[in-house]
Protein backbone atom coordinates (compact mmCIF):
# COMPACT_ATOMS: atom_id res chain seq x y z
CA UNK A 1 0.00 0.00 0.00
CA UNK A 2 2.72 2.19 0.87
CA UNK A 3 4.40 1.72 -3.00
CA UNK A 4 1.37 2.47 -4.43
CA UNK A 5 0.70 5.74 -2.35
CA UNK A 6 4.54 7.01 -3.42
CA UNK A 7 3.67 6.09 -7.11
CA UNK A 8 0.05 7.98 -6.93
CA UNK A 9 1.91 11.22 -5.35
CA UNK A 10 5.15 10.67 -7.94
CA UNK A 11 2.46 10.82 -10.72
CA UNK A 12 0.54 13.57 -9.48
CA UNK A 13 3.55 15.86 -8.63
CA UNK A 14 5.05 14.74 -12.57
CA UNK A 15 1.18 16.09 -13.69
CA UNK A 16 1.37 19.22 -11.88
CA UNK A 17 5.37 20.14 -12.91
CA UNK A 18 4.66 19.26 -16.62
CA UNK A 19 1.90 21.77 -16.53
CA UNK A 20 3.46 24.38 -14.90
CA UNK A 21 6.58 23.80 -17.89
CA UNK A 22 3.63 24.18 -20.31
CA UNK A 23 2.41 27.53 -19.11
CA UNK A 24 6.16 29.03 -19.18
CA UNK A 25 6.93 27.51 -22.29
CA UNK A 26 3.68 29.27 -23.44
CA UNK A 27 5.16 32.56 -22.09
CA UNK A 28 8.45 32.76 -23.13
CA UNK A 29 6.75 31.91 -26.51
CA UNK A 30 4.70 34.82 -26.63
CA UNK A 31 7.41 36.81 -25.22
CA UNK A 32 9.73 36.22 -28.08
CA UNK A 33 6.90 36.60 -30.21
CA UNK A 34 8.01 40.12 -32.47
CA UNK A 35 5.01 42.44 -34.04
CA UNK A 36 6.46 44.77 -36.70
CA UNK A 37 5.65 48.55 -37.03
CA UNK A 38 5.28 48.64 -41.19
CA UNK A 39 4.47 51.09 -43.39
CA UNK A 40 2.08 49.21 -45.97
CA UNK A 41 -0.35 50.69 -48.11
CA UNK A 42 1.00 53.94 -47.12
CA UNK A 43 -0.27 53.64 -43.58
CA UNK A 44 1.57 52.74 -40.28
CA UNK A 45 0.71 49.45 -38.75
CA UNK A 46 1.76 46.89 -36.57
CA UNK A 47 1.75 43.54 -38.15
CA UNK A 48 2.94 39.66 -36.70
CA UNK A 49 6.62 39.95 -38.16
CA UNK A 50 5.85 36.24 -39.51
CA UNK A 51 3.55 38.63 -42.06
CA UNK A 52 6.31 40.87 -43.89
CA UNK A 53 6.80 40.55 -47.04
CA UNK A 54 9.29 42.18 -49.93
CA UNK A 55 8.41 45.54 -50.06
CA UNK A 56 7.19 46.25 -46.45
CA UNK A 57 9.19 49.22 -44.69
CA UNK A 58 10.09 48.45 -41.76
CA UNK A 59 10.01 51.06 -38.81
CA UNK A 60 12.61 50.60 -36.08
CA UNK A 61 13.12 52.38 -32.75
CA UNK A 62 14.74 52.47 -29.51
CA UNK A 63 14.95 48.50 -28.42
CA UNK A 64 13.52 46.89 -31.24
CA UNK A 65 14.05 43.73 -32.20
CA UNK A 66 15.38 43.25 -36.18
CA UNK A 67 12.28 41.64 -37.07
CA UNK A 68 13.59 40.29 -40.41
CA UNK A 69 16.37 40.77 -42.60
CA UNK A 70 16.11 44.00 -43.84
CA UNK A 71 17.76 46.95 -46.05
CA UNK A 72 18.56 49.50 -43.91
CA UNK A 73 17.76 52.80 -46.10
CA UNK A 74 18.48 55.69 -43.21
CA UNK A 75 19.48 55.17 -40.20
CA UNK A 76 20.96 57.76 -36.90
CA UNK A 77 22.52 56.51 -34.70
CA UNK A 78 22.29 52.91 -35.33
CA UNK A 79 24.22 50.67 -32.37
CA UNK A 80 23.31 46.76 -32.16
CA UNK A 81 23.68 44.18 -29.66
CA UNK A 82 25.18 41.11 -30.42
CA UNK A 83 25.59 39.70 -27.64
CA UNK A 84 24.25 36.22 -29.06
CA UNK A 85 26.71 36.67 -31.88
CA UNK A 86 29.85 37.63 -30.27
CA UNK A 87 29.88 37.84 -26.96
CA UNK A 88 30.04 41.76 -26.27
CA UNK A 89 28.89 42.45 -23.59
CA UNK A 90 27.77 46.09 -24.05
CA UNK A 91 26.01 47.33 -28.11
CA UNK A 92 28.45 48.25 -30.99
CA UNK A 93 28.01 51.48 -32.87
CA UNK A 94 27.85 51.19 -36.26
Amino acid sequence: ALIVSVITLNTWIGIYQEGNAEKAADALKNMLSTDARVIRGGKEVMIPAGDIVPGDVCLLGLGDKVPADLRLTSVSNLATGEAALTGEAVPIDK
